[in-house]
């Protein structure tokens, strides 16, 4: 495979390449203290110490402009935190196909537990954000786009599943989060959002339908009713509706530098060990569904016509086989519409879109047009 999966083992070749163009004389005795850091700390991760190659690495990647240490650093950074590149695309290479069955990615990720998430999410973050400036063109050097594609396409992956677990988006997995279900739908080739749980303020487990978990304190704030059934949480302290596109956001963001990256591998026609067909089929199904949330943005999110329809409340009411899809709560339905489709009821639903809900757009449009 081209790229970065076999550079370790061509890059010290790389490195003597530069030292020739750079007038050096390779007859010259090189000390220890001679050592170049990408040298260093290519010793060091031999000999499994990932904390002093990262060391090594300090100076070059400060102004993250050495596209070399870049790489080499988040290379350390994924050895030291046990996150298996390979096994992680075996699995997406694998898929999933079973109705109700959930993403297995992100199962994978929950049998870790809280600590382990959070050490992969925040060490995967600071690996994508290495790779990132070689990937857009800000590092010189010898690596290209081309070269780190497949893992920026994973990194991207797995910052954008274990995400999906960081529902307040402070950057940590913890009990200020909620789990939400990832359940495929063979019907719609994807992934739905089928509720979840949470621990409440007592300690107790609440269960939710779709995302009315989101409605967290914005009743009490507002003055107005929920339509929630009785067997229906109003939701978890802390949160508010428009929290679901900003989290909707940062998961396709994350997904779509993910189809950009290996859609480049496709492109060029890159060769590779992995099947960048499979794995682009897997980070479509993922979020094609997923676009189908977004709140209030006047916007037809699930293709049926209609624009901010569903009452985000737990409850399918407009019939189609999703909960709390396509959502406006600005102007709820009452209990008579339950259960109806009532076309020209919706159609006539006074919605405020506002500006804030209308900037994630763009986004949504990426999907929808895939």
């Amino acid at each position: 495979m081209q790229g970065a999966f076999r550079l370790l083992r061509w890059l010290p070749i790389a490195i003597l390449t530069l030292l020739l163009v750079g007038g050096c004389n390779i007859f010259e005795f090189v000390s220890d203290k001679e050592q170049t850091p990408a040298d260093e700390a290519e010793e060091a991760m031999r000999d499994g110490d990932y904390a002093k190659a990262r060391e090594a690495l300090a100076e070059s990647v400060k102004d993250s402009t050495n596209s070399i240490a870049l790489y080499l650093n988040a290379k350390a950074i994924l050895l030291d935190s046990g996150i298996n590149v390979l096994e992680i695309v075996d699995l997406i290479e694998g898929g999933d196909s079973v109705d109700g069955a959930n993403l297995t990615l992100l199962s994978k990720f929950d049998d870790m537990g809280t600590s382990k998430q959070n050490d992969w999410y925040q060490k995967n973050t600071e690996v994508l954000q290495n790779l990132s400036r070689i990937y857009q063109n800000e590092a010189v050097g010898i690596l290209s786009a081309e070269d780190i594609a497949l893992d920026y396409t994973v990194s991207s992956m797995v910052t954008s599943v274990l995400g999906l677990r960081d529902t307040n988006r402070d950057w940590k997995i913890d009990d200020d989060d909620f789990n939400l279900a990832l359940a495929f739908e063979s019907a719609l080739d994807g992934y739905d959002f089928d509720g979840g749980s949470y621990i409440d303020e007592t300690g107790n487990p609440q269960d939710f339908a779709g995302l009315s978990v989101f409605l967290g304190d914005w009743q009490s704030q507002t003055g107005k009713v929920s339509a929630s059934t009785a067997d229906t949480p109003n939701g978890k302290a802390g949160y508010n509706t428009g929290m679901i596109n900003q989290y909707i956001a940062f998961i396709l963001g994350m997904l779509e530098n993910s189809s950009d990256s290996i859609g480049l591998l496709i492109s060029q026609k890159i060769d590779s060990s992995f099947d960048s067909n499979d794995i682009d089929e897997y980070i479509g199904q993922i979020a094609a569904i997923i676009n189908f949330y977004w709140h209030n943005d006047g916007e037809d999110n699930d293709g049926d016509g209609l624009h901010d329809e569903e009452l985000l409340d737990g409850v399918d009411n407009d019939e189609d086989g999703l909960i709390d899809e396509d959502t406006d709560f600005t102007n709820p339905l009452t209990s008579q519409h339950f259960g109806e489709k009532n076309a020209t009821y919706f159609s006539s639903k006074i919605n405020i879109t506002t500006d804030e809900s209308k900037q994630f757009v763009a986004t949504f449009n990426y999907w929808n047009d895939k």
